[in-house]
């Protein structure tokens, strides 16, 4: 189960890269933190998760692309996401790196 986390942070993190190299944005660090609850009787799984996104590079006025970059990789792109139930309560902070 832990691996399934590490592998919806990892789909996210190369997703949100992507996006914003194509887009220009130098990104120095990127932090993708993940934790999640599970439910008490079998099968056990993920009812919530928890994500947290932290970068170190953009400027200012760079950070819409940031979010953007956020949305569609949660929306569009992570494969690991649409693999989980619909029901999941997925939440997602983004913030800078020093914050």
């Amino acid at each position: 189960m832990e691996a399934l986390l590490l592998s919806l942070g990892g789909c996210m993190a190369v997703d949100i890269l992507d996006i914003l190299e194509k887009g220009r944005v130098q990104v120095r660090v990127l932090e993708v933190e993940v934790d999640g609850e599970r439910a008490p009787d079998p099968p056990r799984r993920y009812t919530s998760v928890r994500m947290i996104v932290r970068v170190d590079g953009p400027g200012d006025e760079e950070w819409g692309k940031v979010e953007r970059a956020v949305e569609l990789s949660r929306d569009t792109y992570c494969s690991v996401i649409h693999s989980l139930r619909p029901d999941l309560d997925l939440k997602i902070e983004v913030s800078a790196l020093d914050d």
